[in-house]
């Protein structure tokens, strides 16, 4: 029972919010853009279901809890499922492969990995102006000896070279 309603007060909010936007763009013709919210630095992601929902802090945990073990279910089973306003989630299967393992030539076993393909509007609003990431990662550099530094190549500094080409 609590499972239904968490998933259709999810379900509901969302169009909800999507009907009254559209209405408003459409009775002032304005483009809307999306303007970051400023969250209070003590209040949880729980606290915010639940505000957001309008129901209690214990309900919205119970309905964030029960919807992760419904998503578990159904990715174990093979399915792909999506929460609305935020994306897909489900099951990859990566084939083995050779790789190096501490230095040796080593035969990696097929294993699976969770992806998740978010929606439209994710990625825009991740790049939107005033938004933090939680991990810069550092961009990767191939190097053949990584405990060496590239080496510096220079002329003689004897005698000028003579040979003309």
């Amino acid at each position: 029972m609590l499972r239904n309603r968490c998933l259709l007060m999810l379900l509901l909010g969302g169009m909800a919010a999507g009907a009254l936007l559209s209405h408003a763009a459409a009775q002032t013709q304005v483009q809307v853009t999306p303007q970051p919210r400023v969250i209070p630095k003590n209040e949880t992601f729980v606290q915010r279901v639940a505000r957001y929902a309008d129901i209690k802090e214990k309900d919205a945990d119970k309905c964030l809890q029960v919807v992760g073990r419904a998503l578990m279910e159904d990715l174990r089973q093979g399915r792909t499922d999506a929460l609305p306003g935020l994306g897909a989630f489900r099951i990859v299967r990566v084939d083995k492969s050779k790789d190096l393992v501490n230095g040796r030539p080593a035969t990696i076993p097929p294993y699976n990995v969770v992806e998740f393909s978010p929606e439209e509007g994710i990625a825009d609003n991740a790049n939107l102006e005033g938004v933090e990431p939680a991990v810069t990662v550092p961009a990767f550099e191939y190097r053949i000896l990584p405990g060496q530094t590239p080496g510096q190549k220079m002329g003689s500094s004897r005698m000028p070279n003579s040979r003309m080409r």
